[in-house]
């Protein structure tokens, strides 16, 4: 659904690593096309990645020759295939987005606009077609 206020936008989610383009991650999202704070962006990040994961785990990849309820029941249950856990219940935006500010206040990552590092949550980033942004996640070197 095309719309003149909105954009995809591609966002790589990397590692810092040598090679600028390995990605860990990379997600469309749809952007609004206005100004909007470092703040905003993390939320509507976190939000659609969440609406994605919950929308997969729908959808498993051991679950094709089960029927829709029994793959309920499964989830319901808590299991997943080949032994893995499977977290209870749906991930929660608000929760998973004031986990993502805190990391983002203790430098866990940094945030790339248009080749830019933005350190600052209230700092305000104007989207349009031609914007590139990029999520780093930091690790201190031991």
């Amino acid at each position: 659904m095309a719309s003149n206020n909105f954009v995809e936008i591609m966002i790589n989610t990397d590692y810092l690593v040598d090679e600028p383009d390995t990605h860990l991650q990379s997600l469309s999202i749809r952007l609004p096309k206005k100004a909007v704070t470092i703040l905003q962006l993390i939320k509507l990040k976190i939000a659609q990645e969440i609406h994605a994961f919950n929308d997969r785990r729908l959808r498993s990849y051991g679950a094709d020759y089960l029927s829709t309820e029994e793959y309920q029941d499964i989830l319901k249950e808590g299991r997943e295939f080949f032994g893995d856990t499977l977290i209870k219940g749906k991930s929660k935006p608000e929760k998973e987005a004031k986990e993502a500010l805190r990391a983002y206040a203790n430098a866990r990552f940094h945030i790339e606009f248009n080749g830019k590092i933005h350190t600052i949550k209230n700092s305000t980033i104007v989207i349009n077609e031609q914007s590139k942004i990029r999520f780093v996640r930091l690790f201190p070197y031991t």
